[in-house]
Formats: C-alpha cells, sequence, structure tokens
C-alpha cells in the first residue's frame, strides 16, 4: 500500500493520482461557491448573542461556585477573630452574594441583548469576577485580612470604572449596578475593622 502526504489539505498519493487531487480541487471550489463558508458565519451571527449568554451564565456560575467552596464561616481561625458588631450571619453573606451575582449576570445579558458590552467592559467584569473568588482565597485560606482589604479596594476601583462604562450605554443598569458597590464599599468597612480589632 503506497504512503500517504497530507499537502495543504489535499490527500495526493505518491503515484500522484490526478483524478484524485481533481476531486478534492472541485469539492473545495463548490464549497466555497455554494456559499457555506457565509452560511457558517450567518449562522453563528445569528446565535452569537445565545453563545454569549450562556458562556457568560457559565462564567458566573463557576465564579460563585468557587468563592463558596473558599469560604468557611465555620474554621477555628474565622471563630477566633473579633468581629464587628455589624457583621452579619453567615447565612446573610450566602443570600447577598447570591443576589449580587444574579444581579451581576442580568446586567451582563441586559448588554449583551443590546449590544452594549464592549471588549473592554467585557474584560473589566471578568477581572471583577476573578478577584472576587481571590478575596476568599486571600481572607478565609491564606487568612490574611491585609492581603483581602487591598483587594477590596481594587475591586471598589474597578467597579468604579465599571459603573461609569454602563451608566454611558444604559443609565437605569447603572443605577442597579450601585447596589453591588454599597456592598462592595461595606465589606470594605467589614474588613478594615475586623483588621482593626484583631
Amino acid at each position: 500500500m503506497p504512503s500517504e502526504d497530507f499537502i495543504t489539505g489535499f490527500y495526493i498519493e505518491k503515484s500522484f493520482n490526478e483524478t484524485a487531487v481533481w476531486i478534492y480541487i472541485n469539492k473545495i471550489y463548490f464549497f466555497y461557491k455554494g456559499n457555506h463558508v457565509d452560511k457558517l458565519i450567518a449562522l453563528f451571527g445569528k446565535y452569537e448573542k445565545t453563545l454569549k449568554i450562556i458562556v457568560t451564565s457559565i462564567f458566573y456560575i463557576l465564579v460563585a461556585s468557587f468563592g463558596a467552596m473558599l469560604t468557611d464561616v465555620n474554621s477555628q481561625w474565622y471563630n477566633s477573630l473579633v468581629l464587628p458588631k455589624i457583621q452579619p450571619q453567615g447565612f446573610v453573606f450566602m443570600l447577598v452574594w447570591s443576589f449580587i451575582y444574579l444581579l451581576l449576570l442580568t446586567i451582563s445579558i441586559i448588554l449583551i441583548l443590546n449590544g452594549d458590552l464592549s471588549k473592554k467592559l467585557r474584560n473589566m467584569l471578568i477581572v471583577n469576577g476573578l478577584l472576587n473568588v481571590l478575596w476568599s482565597y486571600a481572607f478565609f485560606n491564606r487568612q490574611n485580612p491585609v492581603a483581602s482589604f487591598v483587594i477590596l479596594i481594587v475591586l471598589i476601583i474597578l467597579n468604579y470604572y465599571i459603573y461609569s462604562d454602563i451608566y454611558k450605554v444604559k443609565l437605569l443598569l447603572s443605577y442597579l449596578y450601585i447596589i453591588y458597590l454599597a456592598w462592595l464599599v461595606f465589606a470594605l468597612l467589614l474588613n478594615y475593622s475586623i483588621l482593626f480589632l484583631n
């Protein structure tokens, strides 16, 4: 049986079977002539927003899941801390963060549907999610309130820019985003109180 080479997508035997080559050329020609490539591009464009929504949903589910996995309010270290009087109970954090991630997902979906989610805004939202996970890791796993305090400052600065970008395209969504900003400021206050008391 003769050996085979693959040259630019064409299957050519060493014996140089011209008929086989011609068949492959014609298949490629009619593929392009039949506008199949355009149809594939159009198909992707048709479902582009749906795919973006699915990917965005998966992203927020992963962020929320990893954040929950890294959060341990029952650890010996956490229970040994002197907590401020305004510190909510553990289940309150769970409820608030569930609402926050649902809010962020809703805002992102609306931006996608209206074609207002720019690459810059998308990237900032991704970094925001990753920093939230990093905060849980720094505070609960590394038991480092100083590092988590710094992360919160970065988060607030980042989310101010996110808020500003959303404000430019959707005023109502920017008002909703203030809820998340307010929660971050409250979290910063709690983090600072823990540093001060311990």
